[in-house]
């Protein structure tokens, strides 16, 4: 079992996957997160491996990113096996999965064509748009959740699906 984080400011995306099938998603404010992952109640008590997208930001800085890297930290030291915990930057993430170009939209595309190209159409802008029978294996995913389940495909992948 993995559990994907993307950490944010004040509230941090996360993903439980049985390798790569996703199994339960959400946006969870960040003390919470905090309980849940000191408690394991994250992932219902199962034993599993965090993968955790680090800020690293070149471009930028200021106190919200500071913030989130306090997070992140803190997640880090909350989790019950600390030896059981990947780090792994976005530009890893992009790079492993392909996603040289484009940001946070071009991770969802290549997300979508690998694992669930079937259950959403692209419209005439160029934009893939989830159709209205939906999608099981992307079920709940929105916003930063794209980018926990791809830091646990990057991971994955890198691995060799171990």
């Amino acid at each position: 079992m993995y559990l994907g984080i993307d950490p944010g400011l004040k509230q941090s995306a996360i993903v439980t996957t049985d390798m790569y099938r996703p199994l339960r998603v959400g946006i969870i404010d960040n003390d919470s997160m905090l309980d849940q992952l000191t408690n394991a109640v994250v992932t219902g008590g199962a034993r599993a491996k965090m993968i955790i997208e680090i800020p690293i930001c070149r471009k930028w800085s200021g106190s919200d990113i500071s913030y989130t890297a306090i997070w992140t930290g803190r997640f880090i030291q909350a989790w019950p096996r600390p030896d059981h915990v990947r780090q792994i930057s976005r530009s890893k993430v992009k790079g492993l999965l392909g996603c040289h170009r484009g940001g946070d939209s071009a991770v969802r595309k290549t997300l979508i064509e690998r694992f669930d190209p079937g259950a959403y159409k692209i419209t005439k802008a160029g934009v893939w748009v989830l159709k209205p029978e939906g999608s099981q294996w992307f079920e709940g995913f929105k916003k930063d959740i794209w980018q926990a389940y791809a830091a646990v495909v990057a991971h994955l992948d890198e691995v060799g699906g171990k």
